[in-house]
């Protein structure tokens, strides 16, 4: 009886250590989290490849067929890679359900190979949620585009808040294209692009499928070398739900540039455009869809022709303004001063007390493993007692002779 009962109790204890097991990795499957983390990489599934606790990151972090990914409170400096896809601090393919960055900057982010685009991220070919919140990226370079990042799916919903991109790209190519590019439904506020000196672009590119909101944004001191417009708005499709286009500030834009903007396949009404010290006259251009531009200001003249007479441009209720103090829409919370700190002060250490906790999250899941193992063993031995103590006294005693 004993020896079937210990038995058993090794038994249970193995099939709980099975299941502890199981679900420990589960969770780190679905749901993974940076905070301050020096250099984490992810193959498919999801599996923990390294892990170290530094403060800075310096390698690239790579996410392939995940889901869940969270980077949190980060700084990525110097990150370098030669994929062929780009991505010099993090590069995601084939990502599910959501990938959100936070609080995070990127200083001199790059991406080498030919041709590689999204030189601090690189994130494309899946169905996420993609959010970028409260990051900046100064200095950044791509071998082609998306210098700062490159956000590509049909199938994605993005929002970028709050965040800012300067002087990216760093260095030019050939094929230097805009610091930001997107292609997918997109919902981008308060964000910020200044001091691009991009080939073609230097601002943003934007490819949306059914939805695009575009608040409080602001483009400033942006130069292209070849002809092209200072941003570019692309529809890809014919079914349309929500088009909200308003609050922009263009400041300063010089070079060879043909157009401040560059509209694309769809009817689009752009509100409380304001443009000043850019070209002289300030000129849109429409390629078979109608734009209305609504309550705009700029400093020159501007020229309603096209090129395109499928493409119309109109205007309703703008004004041209000549002051020495031009006036422009209020854009708050823009600004994202980290990366700026970085690059006059170096890295500086800045692990929060929730980050220094997560070093210890992998020891506490051991410990309550094992303690949950010994309770179990404890009860299973337990009932194994008291049956043999039942057993005992429901025993018939044996009759002498």
């Amino acid at each position: 009886m004993n020896i079937k009962n210990q038995y058993f109790k090794h038994l249970i204890c193995i099939w709980s250590a099975k299941i502890l097991y199981k679900g420990v990795l589960n969770m780190i499957r679905n749901r993974v989290m940076l905070r301050g983390l020096d250099f984490f990489r992810f193959e498919s599934l999801g599996r923990v490849l390294l892990l170290s606790s530094h403060k800075a990151i310096y390698s690239t972090l790579e996410l392939h067929q995940t889901s869940n990914i969270s980077v949190i409170d980060s700084d990525f400096l110097f990150c370098n890679t030669m994929h062929e896809k780009g991505g010099g601090a993090i590069l995601s393919l084939g990502s599910t359900t959501n990938f959100h960055i936070k609080s995070c900057s990127f200083y001199q982010c790059s991406c080498s190979k030919s041709f590689s685009s999204g030189g601090a991220v690189n994130i494309a070919d899946g169905s996420a949620d993609v959010r970028i919140i409260k990051s900046c990226f100064l200095e950044c370079s791509a071998s082609l585009a998306g210098h700062a990042f490159l956000i590509r799916s049909e199938y994605f919903f993005s929002v970028i808040n709050e965040s800012t991109t300067s002087s990216s790209p760093y260095y030019q190519t050939k094929q230097c294209l805009s610091p930001i590019s997107i292609s997918s439904d997109i919902m981008i506020q308060s964000c910020n692009i200044s001091r691009s000196k991009a080939i073609q672009t230097p601002s943003f590119r934007i490819f949306w499928y059914r939805i695009i909101t575009m608040h409080f944004i602001s483009v400033s001191n942006c130069t292209c070398s070849t002809l092209s417009s200072v941003y570019d708005i692309s529809h890809q499709r014919d079914d349309t739900i929500i088009h909200s286009v308003a609050d922009w500030n263009i400041h300063n834009c010089k070079g060879e540039i043909i157009a401040i903007g560059y509209y694309s396949s769809t009817s689009l009404r752009q509100i409380r455009l304001s443009v000043s010290k850019c070209t002289d006259p300030i000129k849109m251009l429409s390629d078979n869809c109608i734009v209305i531009f609504e309550n705009c200001i700029w400093d020159s003249a501007f020229d309603s022709s096209n090129y395109d007479q499928n493409g119309k441009i109109q205007t309703n209720n703008c004004f041209l303004i000549k002051k020495k103090h031009f006036p422009s829409f209020k854009i708050q919370n823009a600004y994202v001063s980290r990366c700026w700190e970085i690059r006059n002060n170096g890295p500086v250490h800045r692990f929060s007390e929730v980050a220094k906790n997560q070093m210890y999250l992998p020891f506490i899941i051991i410990i309550i493993g094992v303690l949950s193992m010994m309770i179990i063993g404890n009860v299973i031995n337990h009932i194994s007692q008291r049956r043999e103590r039942i057993y005992e006294e429901l025993a018939i005693p044996e009759i002498e002779k």
